[in-house]
């Protein structure tokens, strides 16, 4: 399973905070490029989402998180 973020939903919390990049990757934890990897779509990792967890323990994390199960190739080959 990967884990990415909410975009519409961390963009907004970051807004309402009026937080920079750099404040806000301070904030949870990671560096400023890790959260503008995650912003653009690239999945986050375990410190990412322990560093959100921490720095905002009242917010539900699934709503800023979606998680994507990946699922095995549906051709698998037989071995005889």
């Amino acid at each position: 399973m990967k884990l990415y973020i909410n975009k519409d939903k961390f963009v907004k919390l970051q807004s309402d905070l009026k937080l920079t990049e750099t404040k806000m990757a301070n904030k949870i934890s990671v560096s400023r490029s890790q959260l503008w990897r995650a912003k653009a779509g690239d999945p986050i990792g375990e410190k990412f989402l322990v560093g959100f967890m921490i720095a905002f323990p009242n917010l539900k994390v699934d709503e800023f998180f979606l998680p994507t199960v990946l699922q095995d190739s549906d051709t698998i080959k037989e071995i005889i």
